[in-house]
């Protein structure tokens, strides 16, 4: 199966921009194969 378009609608793009701290744009780059992951530091530098 092919993806060629993503429809959603406002209020889910700021739902989940807001509780998992992903664009919209990220989603569908995720989805349609043209993945560009950025990745979030998670540990203190005490943590080393």
């Amino acid at each position: 199966m092919r993806i060629d378009y993503i429809v959603c609608s406002e209020q889910f793009e700021d739902k989940i921009e807001s509780k998992h701290s992903v664009t919209i744009r990220e989603v569908r780059q995720v989805l349609l194969r043209h993945p560009r992951i950025r990745f979030k530091d998670s540990h203190a530098e005490t943590d080393h």
